[in-house]
């Protein structure tokens, strides 16, 4: 048990809210920051409703709490969205995180996890599984202001106190994940398949994702946060195409029909897994949970809840 004081951005969001409820279990004195409350209050961290683009609001929460890590979480997630809007992007990914950690670096908070992204920071030039060593060029907005937002804080927070974790996880699913957006696959098609609707797949379904459960990525932040700082992968190293989670999911749910093809979409990638070897060797860490009983545990939540 720990009596460490951490501060989690996206509180609302579906991996904070595995991080938050291991973190309690931990022991952590947690708290919460997000634009949204909670649908119910929490009774064991205490919750900020704040836009985080307010930082003389952000500045005197982080003076109170003085938290010993910062977990940010907080980003807009969608690369379809990105590539809409990218302007919005930007504002919501890099401004927003370039202002936290200049506040994080003047406070001198010991320890910055950032979440940035795998599965969207590396181009088709490069063959997969991908590695620390591996050359980022991302192809959509979102890859591009999460590796801006990356050198920002290694710049930001140079020669400060202030220690920063980076990680790239492949896609994370797992139950509570928002069926009714745009990011999210395994969420979007479990929800539509136990509802007997049509399910959309963009481009050939041969595309490939690395597929990971939330706990799993739940305990990379977590060893991120105590472990030698640093930069680390988070995946599988397996790679999944979008037509075999459509298969799986079907057998799961007991789905009849068939999927509608559409055109693929503006910045996805072609193909996309992650290697794990960096932080299995330094940190003890790797993916427990296999894809068919995540998607299982998963379509059960969706069937439990929607």
């Amino acid at each position: 048990m720990t009596n460490r004081s951490v501060i989690v951005t996206g509180s609302t969001g579906f991996v904070a809210g595995h991080l938050i409820e291991q973190l309690v279990r931990e022991g952590y004195n947690v708290t919460g920051i997000d634009l949204k409350k909670k649908l119910q209050p929490p009774t064991h961290w205490t919750e900020f409703t704040e836009d985080l683009r307010n930082f003389e609001k952000i500045r005197s929460i982080l003076e109170k709490v003085k938290p010993d890590i910062v977990f940010h979480l907080a980003a807009q997630t969608s690369v379809a969205v990105s590539s809409r809007e990218p302007v919005a992007d930007v504002v919501h990914n890099v401004e927003v995180s370039v202002g936290l950690a200049q506040i994080i670096t003047d406070l001198e908070t010991p320890r910055l996890v950032f979440t940035s992204t795998g599965g969207a920071m590396y181009g088709e030039e490069s063959s997969p599984p991908y590695t620390e060593r591996t050359p980022e060029n991302p192809k959509s907005i979102y890859g591009v202001s999460k590796l801006a937002v990356e050198n920002y804080l290694r710049v930001v927070t140079n020669g400060s106190n202030t220690q920063i974790s980076t990680i790239r996880p492949a896609n994370i699913y797992g139950p509570e994940q928002s069926h009714l957006g745009e990011a999210g696959v395994v969420a979007i098609f479990g929800a539509l398949m136990l509802a007997n609707k049509d399910v959309t797949i963009f481009g050939t379904g041969e595309d490939t994702r690395d597929y990971i459960f939330v706990d799993d990525i739940v305990a990379i932040l977590i060893k991120a946060a105590t472990e030698d700082p640093g930069l680390y992968l988070a995946g599988t190293g397996v790679e999944t195409s979008t037509n075999q989670i459509f298969n799986t999911l079907k057998k799961i749910t007991g789905y009849d029909k068939l999927p509608v093809y559409q055109p693929a979409r503006s910045g996805d990638v072609a193909r996309s897994s992650l290697s794990s070897k960096k932080a299995q060797q330094l940190w003890g860490w790797k993916p427990e949970i296999d894809l068919e009983d995540g998607l299982t545990k998963t379509v059960t939540w969706l069937r439990d809840t929607i």
